[in-house]
């Protein structure tokens, strides 16, 4: 699936400028209001098991001991949330172009095969925070390794598949004004390729209390 826009470039005018701070103050004096801070009675605490493979199935996973340990209240798998479905994806627009992403969504757990390390595979959940990972220590998961992509480019490809619709849920194509009149005048045509670092934020949650 591919999408072009021809719409004029955006202008940013914060781009280059500074961004004023409003929170320092209240960190470096060591007031802070963090997660672990909120105590409330009868809270359970949850830890996530996550893949140590990147591309893998799961042939078997023996929660056995987890949920023997004294304290812990409940330990669920992919079998146990299969009925989920998938997490969808958010509609943002995307979807009048891309009406097929849905089939790319993420699974609650794990179910079958997992695409990536650190893929939720089970949760456990517990009298207490410490209680809840040493429960999730002792879940045990066997994989079966399959080859892993390495190289984005690879991967757009479906010599190795990750999803049942191919392994490129989207494709964005951005463009401004004449582009091939652009190319046919210009004196000289440079072409190649680049990598970009992705920079991960602080606008994903980490931790929720409920």
């Amino acid at each position: 699936m591919t999408a072009t826009s021809s719409s004029p470039a955006p202008q940013v005018p914060h781009v280059g400028g500074r961004t004023p701070r409003i929170e320092d103050r209240r960190l470096l004096r060591g007031k802070g209001y963090y997660v672990d801070d909120v105590h409330l009675a009868g809270a359970l605490a949850m830890r996530v098991v996550r893949a140590t493979s990147a591309h893998a199935t799961i042939s078997a996973i023996d929660t056995e001991a987890a949920r023997s340990l004294p304290g812990v209240r409940l330990v669920l798998t992919g079998e146990d949330t299969r009925h989920l479905g998938v997490i969808p994806i958010e509609e943002i627009g995307y979807h009048e172009g891309f009406p097929e992403l849905d089939t790319f969504g993420h699974p609650v757990l794990a179910v079958d095969k997992v695409l990536y390390v650190g893929q939720p595979v089970a949760v456990v959940v517990a009298e207490d925070p410490y209680l809840a990972e040493d429960a999730a220590e002792l879940v045990s998961v066997d994989y079966d390794d399959l080859p892993v992509l390495l190289n984005p480019v690879e991967a757009a490809g479906f010599s190795t598949p990750l999803h049942a619709g191919g392994n490129e849920p989207a494709r964005f194509v951005k463009e401004y004004g004449d582009v091939e009149a652009a190319f046919a005048a210009a004196a000289h045509v440079v072409t190649g390729s680049s990598r970009s670092a992705v920079t991960r934020g602080s606008r994903w949650r980490r931790g929720v209390v409920s």
